[in-house]
């Protein structure tokens, strides 16, 4: 069994795994996500990432993916298809014929190996406004750090920020829409965290007592 988990930034992602690495020790290998700082430690994040750092995440992603599926292992891995979402977003404001090949390309070696494994995409599905509140003082952290490095101003790089953040809300929506997988969504704006994470816990104990 291969669990997809995936959300924008500050859905509750990180929280999930916690709980999940407590609960399922020993019986469900979980992957964190693999992301520009998998590259460059003082990355400044994904509104810094380009087209061919995106790429190069995607390389690495299936990779290890193959290596899981072909494990037979059950697992949980953070974001996996959903890295997608991110070049699917260059493919159409760049509009160039490489990026479009290559987003068809990955789409379909995802789809392969999903096709070998049982497969559930757990999307968690926060609005940006809702992530904005909950990011917004981590991003005023590190703008701090790029004006102390490199200049700029405070209001231009929170925007920039603050646009990547919703412009991706729109992308990881459309893929979870379009993907033709088992999936299921869960809203988490304003929920308990309690009753959140025992959602996430009842299904994934429910695709795995079925496995």
């Amino acid at each position: 069994m291969l669990f997809e988990f995936a959300g924008p930034p500050s859905s509750g992602k990180t929280t999930v795994l916690k709980y999940l690495k407590k609960r399922f020790s020993g019986r469900l290998k979980i992957y964190e996500e693999i992301n520009p700082y998998t590259f460059f430690k003082d990355h400044k994040g994904g509104a810094y990432v380009d087209f061919e750092l995106e790429v190069r995440i995607i390389k690495a992603d299936l990779a290890r993916t193959r290596e899981i599926v072909a494990s037979g292992e059950p697992a949980l891995v953070e974001t996996g298809v959903f890295h997608l979402a991110y070049l699917k977003r260059f493919a159409e404001k760049e509009g160039t014929k490489e990026a479009r090949e290559l987003y068809s390309k990955f789409e379909k070696e995802y789809l392969e190996l999903f096709s070998s494994v049982r497969h559930l995409v757990i999307f968690i599905d926060t609005k940006p406004e809702v992530s904005w509140i909950r990011r917004r003082a981590y991003y005023r952290q590190r703008v701090e750090k790029i004006i102390k490095e490199k200049g700029g101003k405070v209001r231009k790089l929170m925007r920039k920020y603050k646009d990547n953040l919703f412009e991706l809300y729109g992308y990881f929506k459309g893929l979870y829409e379009s993907l033709p997988l088992q999936k299921v969504r869960l809203k988490n704006n304003y929920r308990k965290e309690e009753r959140f994470l025992m959602e996430v816990e009842r299904i994934v104990v429910t695709h795995l007592d079925n496995d």
